[in-house]
């Protein structure tokens, strides 16, 4: 959720898509599991230095890749951030090799009893954070001066700077928070999953697949984009197989955007 929220934000101020999302996701995850390896500190309690770091690298790749790009052609814009994508994972094989590394915390995997239904701690806790950022995020748009430049610069740049608002700073922090979200979500996440330098395939398609079917620049539609999807997997994964619980994910995705191309909550273009 976390992940797809930053997504959407990126999108909904620059009108770009962060394809390399999924890389910062990874970092978030490597960050998490160094913090633990070496200095014992629990991924949850590790989100503020995780989320520091991604937030300097997003204003930082906003500074020196995003900016100059921005008026460029969308075919650049892809290629810029799928040489993005390629240059984060090798560096990752680089420092890091291709060996699955996962921290083990076994009081995450004591389940959690609510009347018949069985839930492990850790994935409750990972459910309540993201709720919790999603809810800050929500506030943070709509009811504070940054929310207000960041909407603005959205909607109309223009007229934004026109009125005074600095629209490049904001579209820093924009990517700035779009990216250490992702790197919160792979904080968050190491407790039940392992982290590889090419973790963030799989989850960067996942991400842009739910920004798309909610609407892109969504936020309400990054939510329910990301409820459709997990309650699929869900349910279809206790009934048969996660593989085919992802085929059939996919394919109410697919079917979805024949009905509605813009998206659950998107608009049409015009």
């Amino acid at each position: 959720m976390t992940i797809s929220i930053g997504l959407n934000l990126i999108y909904g101020v620059m009108k770009i898509v962060n394809y390399a999302q999924g890389e910062f996701f990874m970092i978030g995850m490597y960050v998490a599991y160094w913090l633990f390896y070496l200095f014992g500190i629990n991924p949850f309690l590790s989100i503020p230095i995780a989320v520091t770091v991604l937030f300097l690298l997003g204003t930082t790749l906003f500074n020196y890749i995003c900016y100059p790009i921005l008026r460029k052609p969308y075919e650049t814009q892809i290629m810029t951030f799928v040489g993005l994508i390629y240059i984060l994972q090798n560096l990752a094989l680089i420092l890091w090799t291709a060996d699955y590394k996962t921290v083990n915390i076994p009081e995450l995997s004591y389940p959690m009893v609510i009347g018949n239904i069985y839930i492990p701690q850790g994935r409750l806790i990972i459910l309540t954070i993201a709720i919790l950022v999603s809810i800050f995020i929500y506030i943070l748009l709509t009811r504070s001066n940054i929310g207000l430049f960041i909407r603005a610069s959205s909607q109309n740049p223009q007229g934004a700077e026109i009125v005074g608002v600095n629209t490049k700073k904001v579209r820093a922090l924009s990517m700035g928070i779009g990216i250490a979200l992702a790197g919160l979500g792979g904080c968050i996440v190491l407790p039940i999953y392992y982290c590889y330098p090419y973790v963030g395939i799989r989850m960067g398609i996942m991400a842009f697949i739910i920004i798309t079917l909610g609407g892109l620049g969504s936020f309400y539609g990054a939510i329910i984009g990301s409820l459709v999807i997990g309650l699929v997997e869900s349910v279809v994964g206790s009934i048969y197989s996660s593989e085919f619980a992802i085929t059939i994910a996919l394919l109410v995705y697919v079917i979805i955007l024949i009905l509605r191309p813009q998206g659950l909550l998107g608009t049409k273009a015009r």
